[in-house]
């Protein structure tokens, strides 16, 4: 997401979040962008781990996802045909957390409470939708 962004936009268009996102966090779906998440809870959860953010985008890159704290979690843009996300669908609970507990001594000096990440964590089946409509561009 940020890789792709940067790579076709430029350094201006990613920068470093105000406030880094870590959690299973709720993931609100833009206005217009139903059946790319159709299926899902408005908002659906996911795992969230970032610190950089994109920003600035042209008119032709479509916002498609957001959270609080980070309003660019997915775009899109069609002409091109790329899709990015921001949170992870790839994650699921098992794995998703296992990277919070190995991560727990950097996330604590960061004030993350690892052990209320996981006890807060809810999965509602992104990846499972998200990556699949991803491989066969079915948006």
């Amino acid at each position: 997401h940020q890789l792709v962004v940067r790579a076709l936009l430029g350094r201006e268009h990613v920068r470093r979040s105000p406030s880094p996102e870590i959690g299973w966090l709720p993931i609100s779906a833009e206005a217009g962008h139903d059946l790319l998440f159709a299926g899902l809870p408005d908002p659906f959860h996911a795992f969230v781990g970032h610190f950089d953010e994109v920003c600035n985008l042209p008119d032709e890159w479509e916002i498609t996802a957001s959270t609080a704290g980070c309003p660019i979690q997915g775009v899109l843009n069609r002409r091109h045909r790329i899709m990015g996300f921001q949170f992870h669908p790839e994650m699921d609970l098992a794995v998703g957390n296992t990277c919070y507990a190995t991560d727990r001594e950097a996330l604590a000096r960061l004030n993350f409470d690892v052990d209320a990440i996981i006890a807060q964590a809810k999965d509602d089946g992104s990846g499972k939708l998200l990556i699949p409509r991803f491989l066969r561009r079915r948006w």
